[in-house]
């Protein structure tokens, strides 16, 4: 039997209303440097901080930030100038103001803007991954934006031709405000002596160890030597800065934690 115009559009409501949203896409607007940030979750989100900063020649950068809607306009100065565009949130986590770097949502979001054509530039939000593909042979702290954790070893006996595993459980919410999850990574000491692209947030930190010949037991781990426990917290914290949020462009807004590690 053949559906009613009333029921076949019914129908069609129903299912417009149960598909998920999708977010808008900024029109490219002449001087403007336009588009939407969304938090990890793909939501909007408000009150992050646009940085647009002149590529080829030196001069004043522009700034703006995103509304309720998480969308954003910043106007560029009438010249044929090309600016590089950044996106960064400042927020409150446990007693301390942070302000983290917000990835592009595409690798065409990472293209400079022409001032006089004008240009839309998304952003999401990412708790770990590469800010950038290449050199990543020799990784650095801002090369991810999670955070990088610096092992200090201090073995009285003697086993540093060893391994270690790591586990890395949650201590409340993450920055974010997600529950995150517990991780485990693999340290061959022999290589290096860095964990890179941990979650930004808060942690208790435990650890085992692997020596050469086989023989597996738990380390001690703390802030310092006189510290050292079997189990440990871990906090990445802020950059401490007098500039605005959105200034610095080559980082992720943290900086590099350190954890002592020693002998049973």
């Amino acid at each position: 039997m053949p559906r009613s115009p009333a029921l076949s559009a019914a129908i069609l409501l129903a299912l417009l209303a149960a598909a998920p949203a999708v977010a808008q896409t900024a029109e490219v607007k002449p001087g403007l440097a336009t588009g939407h940030v969304l938090d990890t979750a793909g939501k909007p989100l408000a009150g992050a901080a646009i940085y647009l900063e002149m590529a080829a020649v030196s001069g004043p950068p522009r700034r703006g930030k995103t509304g309720a809607s998480g969308d954003y306009a910043v106007p560029m100065l009438a010249a044929p100038l090309i600016y590089r565009v950044h996106a960064w949130m400042p927020l409150a986590y446990r007693g301390k103001t942070y302000c983290v770097r917000i990835a592009p949502e595409t690798e065409a979001d990472k293209a400079e803007v022409g001032a006089q054509k004008g240009g839309v530039r998304n952003f999401h939000w990412k708790l770990s991954g590469p800010v950038d593909t290449a050199g990543l042979d020799q990784p650095s702290d801002g090369a991810f934006y999670g955070g990088t954790l610096r092992l200090m070893l201090a073995f009285e006996d003697g086993g540093y031709e060893a391994s270690l595993d790591l586990t890395f459980t949650p201590d409340g919410p993450l920055i974010d405000g997600s529950a995150g999850e517990v991780l485990t990574r693999h340290v061959d000491l022999k290589e290096t002596v860095f964990v890179y692209d941990i979650p930004i947030g808060a942690y208790t930190v435990t650890a085992t160890r692997t020596l050469r010949n086989g023989t597996r037991g738990p380390v001690r781990l703390g802030p310092d030597s006189s510290h050292a426990q079997d189990s440990t917290s871990l906090v990445f914290k802020p950059h401490e800065t007098s500039l605005p949020c959105g200034s610095a462009t080559t980082d992720n807004g943290v900086d590099r934690a350190f954890l002592t590690v020693m002998s049973p």
